[in-house]
């Protein structure tokens, strides 16, 4: 970067000659404390405690904002800003020659710092104390928000170098060029949050330190590269690349979007390799904090020789994240911690080999699990998944790595998983089923089961008719319960139902209308159904005991439903018809026992939808034919109070088969399930009679066996008559 070597040789030159000089500070050429315009004693203006704002502008292209040399000065204030211009300086702020600058204080809310040029540069021996609850770097299209240098590079930081520290809790740092320069043994603390925009968030070089959320309590994040450069001493600037960086990122706000990068003099790869190798570099990821790896820019050095992606060479993985977002080699040296992430942006021509970039780390401090993912392409994309896994094995490498590699579900094709081996022997692959369309699934029993299963609710009327001679008239009952089909889908249902019914010759006719309306959690998201039916329905007593009902229905069923990327909704138009047949014994005019055969079929017409995804589904219709074979056992209260029973029924659906497909450009998934097959249902009840005109009734069931289980169905009924 001929331009940026340039320009930093001429300001970070290492002055070989001791500094002598008399205090002196001066300021730019308008300063107002709390809106008043100071012109004499101005850094003892600058430094009341109780003043409420402070501003120091700078228009003048011969001077600073704010030059202290060998000097002293407090700037205190509740709110300070400083604004400077790149003229013949190019800094706004300086402070040299063993001063220092204090800005701000526990007291200070917020620091305003900005200029056309550079904002800060501190040299020599000297100090900047940064104190605030918010503060801001701007920094113009050239410019360096911070610029550092003590004009040496022995191995050990000197105590009484060049230093700057920010505490604040939260810190915005905005450059068009680079946010931090810190050469030649100087030090950066900075606590508390902190975001940093620039091309380059830091350039460092000659031994210097940089410190970044070292308690890690704060949120940190970083958009621009790292940089270790220097043009040499031929430009008059120091000749050690090395610096200590260490960068903590701790939780899911935190992130760093750049690389690492080093740019030398040419004549510097003659040498030791100790001038140009890069040794101190550190970065912890915790808590889900995320590196953004890409390659870094080095386009701008020119007469040089760089190199774009260098060693991070120790990098601490704390439960966090590595994108590898572009085609380079991300290289580590030691990878520490716990385990994270690794992800790589990645792409495949033939469904077999994977493109992307790489991770490849020398050692590992232990062995260590990391989930290795793909962004960008799903098993969607894959069409052999042996070479696929195969591939993938290939693009994280090195040390004692435990690799889980994960292709992510597509719309269509479940997720791909493999295990890897410290010793690099591979689990068996697993396909799994894709957790959207298994929700869809999962969703479609559990709503066909409710409705089928609703019949109950009408059946129990007419048992209430059996327990109760001229009890007819007008009815309502309230009635929900939970149905659950494997881990798919969890469905909750309340319903509303009013009917009405009276004598037809011998027998007794009503019709009734009802409201269910449900919510559904699914494997990966969450449904609410409605539906709306009309029943009519029949029976007869005989004086022997015997008994028979009919029992007709028409529903109409609305779904919503929200499954990952997933969103749909359909209709279904369902129909039943069925009846029963039982047997009414009496002992003793107090117990009764009710067995009883019944026989329905429902049919549901399917509905072809479009996800919002793109995934057509088309449902094939619905048939059941269940049987069921069972008893109602009770109690009557004497005085006519009332009763208790318990019922039990075998169920079987001998169609019962949910039949569909999924697809998607060339891709197309099965959506069938067999809910055929045998339950058990059972349960109990209770009915009182309050008054002659009023009567109330509940009862509780649940039913074990079948695809779909039951965890409860719950009702309770009113009749009056008026």
């Amino acid at each position: 970067m001929k331009n940026i070597f340039l320009k930093t040789s001429i300001a970070t030159a290492i002055s070989l000659i001791s500094f002598t000089s008399f205090a002196a500070s001066t300021f730019g050429t308008e300063v107002k404390v709390d809106n008043v315009v100071v012109q004499d004693s101005i850094k003892e203006a600058l430094a009341n405690g109780v003043n409420q704002s402070v501003s120091i502008v700078n228009t003048d292209e011969d001077k600073r904002a704010v030059h202290v040399d060998n000097d002293t000065v407090s700037i205190l204030g509740n709110q300070i800003d400083i604004n400077g211009i790149k003229g013949v300086f190019t800094e706004a702020i300086r402070a040299e020659n063993g001063s220092t600058l204090n800005i701000g204080s526990d007291k200070t809310e917020k620091i305003t710092l900005q200029s056309s040029g550079d904002v800060v540069m501190a040299k020599i021996k000297s100090s900047i104390n940064i104190k605030a609850d918010e503060v801001s770097f701007i920094a113009g299209e050239e410019g360096a928000a911070i610029w550092l240098q003590n004009n040496t590079e022995t191995s050990t930081l000197p105590s009484d170098g060049t230093h700057l520290t920010i505490d604040a809790k939260n810190t915005v740092i905005t450059a068009g060029s680079a946010g931090m320069r810190v050469f030649s043994n100087s030090k950066v603390d900075i606590t508390g949050n902190l975001t940093i925009n620039a091309p380059v968030a830091i350039d460092t070089r000659g031994n210097s330190e940089i410190n970044i959320n070292a308690n890690g309590q704060s949120t940190v994040v970083i958009n621009g590269d790292i940089h270790f450069e220097t043009p040499g001493s031929d430009d008059n600037s120091g000749q050690y690349l090395d610096s200590k960086v260490n960068i903590n990122l701790v939780g899911e706000s935190s992130s760093w979007t750049g690389g690492i990068a080093k740019a030398y003099a040419e004549y510097l790869e003659d040498l030791d390799d100790k001038y140009t190798d890069v040794n101190s570099f550190s970065l912890t990821l915790k808590d889900g904090a995320t590196w953004n790896a890409k390659l870094a820019d080095v386009s701008g050095y020119e007469g040089g020789i760089t190199d774009p992606s260098i060693v991070a060479n120790n990098v601490n993985l704390e439960n966090g994240v590595i994108n590898v977002i572009d085609t380079h080699d991300v290289k580590i040296g030691t990878l520490g911690g716990s385990g994270g992430a690794i992800n790589l942006v990645a792409s495949t021509e033939n469904g077999k080999d994977i493109n992307s970039g790489t991770v490849v780390i020398k050692t590992t401090s232990s062995t260590l699990p990391v989930t290795v993912s793909l962004i960008g392409m799903t098993a969607d994309d894959i069409t052999d998944a042996n070479a696929a896994m195969e591939s993938l094995n290939k693009k994280v490498s090195g040390g004692q790595l435990v690799k889980t590699q994960t292709i992510s579900e597509g719309d269509i094709k479940g997720a791909i998983t493999q295990t890897i081996a410290a010793d690099g022997t591979g689990s068996a692959i697993k396909v799994s089923e894709n957790t959207k369309l298994a929700s869809f699934r999962g969703l479609n029993a559990t709503a066909l089961v409710a409705w089928r299963d609703e019949v109950a609710y009408t059946n129990q009327r007419m048992e209430f008719l059996r327990d109760n001679s001229h009890a007819y008239g007008a009815w309502a009952q309230v009635y929900g319960g939970e149905s659950k089909y494997e881990d798919k889908a969890e469905l909750t249902t309340t319903t509303v139902q009013v009917g009405a019914d009276m004598t037809i010759g011998d027998w007794v006719a009503g019709a009734a209308f009802s409201y269910m309306t449900g919510e559904a959690d699914l494997l990966r998201g969450d449904a609410d159904t409605d539906a709306y039916t009309l029943s009519l329905y029949a029976e007869r007593n005989f004086d022997s005991g015997l008994f028979v009902n009919g029992l007709a229905r028409y529903g109409r069923l609305s779904t919503d439903a929200t499954a990952g990327n997933m969103d749909a909704s359909y209709d279904n138009n369902a129909f039943s018809l069925g009846g029963n047949v039982g047997y009414r014994f009496t002992f003793a005019e107090q117990a009764f026992v009710e067995p009883n055969l019944g026989l329905q079929y429902a049919y549901v017409m399917g509905d072809d939808y479009k996800a919002s995804n793109g995934v057509k589904v088309k449902q094939d219709d619905f048939d059941a034919l269940i049987a069921s074979l069972g008893a109602r056992i009770g109690f009557n209260f004497p005085n006519n109070a009332g009763k208790l029973f318990a019922r039990a029924s075998v169920n079987h659906d001998f169609l019962g088969e949910i039949d569909g497909t999924a697809s998607k450009a060339n891709l197309a998934e099965s959506m069938y399930m067999d809910l055929g097959g045998t339950w058990v249902t059972y349960g109990v009840g209770t009915q009182f009679n309050i008054t002659d005109n009023l009567s109330v009734w509940g009862n509780v069931d649940r039913t074990t066996g079948g695809e779909v289980s039951t965890n409860y169905m719950m009702n309770a009924g009113l009749r009056y008559v008026f």
